[in-house]
């Protein structure tokens, strides 16, 4: 049995225009997450990751804005919003669809988990995850979309490909489907989304 508690905080910030659509993102999100996950039968394990949300202003823009001058970096339009200020919208032809101006903390949508191992070596590991989201967020406070997903991905952990580097490589690829259409888009998200993530891990 595992049990973690980890906590992410990402400044988001991009806006852009296309026809009568037109969105904007400000905002600094603090993500709180606590874990558990229980294996069984050798090869099986479950889990269920339960995420606590905030969205605020934050502090982060003075040092992003100092970052991107040092370095000749373009901001992304990140100087033409006032710093530490939060701004969520999303229109179009139909008006303000999603709005968040004020600061918003609640819990996420609950993440149930089952695993299959594939492969077991000490210095790789393969396995099948099915994922079931729950509707346990806020759409309106943009911590939930109120709608029931489910994913079936790869997941790969390899210390051997860079362990002359003494790099842990963590990538995964997978889909996810809506099995009730979720309102964050007011139904008009897609059925199925291809997603994968890659990670590189180096430890302290």
């Amino acid at each position: 049995t595992r049990f973690a508690l980890g906590v992410e905080v990402a400044s988001q910030f991009t806006q852009d225009t296309e026809g009568a659509e037109d969105a904007i993102i400000d905002v600094e999100t603090t993500t709180t997450l606590l874990s558990l996950e229980h294996g069984f039968a050798d090869i099986w394990s479950a889990s269920i990751e339960i995420p606590f949300v905030s969205h605020d202003g934050g502090f982060l823009d003075e040092l992003i804005d100092d970052y991107h001058d040092a370095l000749g970096l373009p901001d992304g339009g990140r100087k033409s919003r006032p710093r530490d200020e939060i701004l969520v919208r999303w229109q179009d032809a139909r008006g303000v669809r999603r709005a968040l101006t004020d600061g918003a903390a609640e819990f996420g949508d609950i993440r149930i988990g089952f695993a299959r191992a594939l492969v077991r070596e000490a210095d790789r590991t393969t396995a099948i995850r099915l994922g079931l989201e729950l509707p346990t967020g806020n759409v309106d406070a943009l911590t939930g979309n109120d709608g029931i997903d489910v994913s079936l991905a790869w997941h790969l952990t390899d210390r051997r490909l860079l362990e002359g580097w003494g790099w842990t490589l963590h990538t995964a690829l997978g889909v996810l489907a809506q099995v009730d259409r979720d309102q964050l888009y007011d139904g008009d998200g897609e059925n199925f989304v291809g997603f994968g993530n890659l990670t590189l891990a180096w430890p302290l």
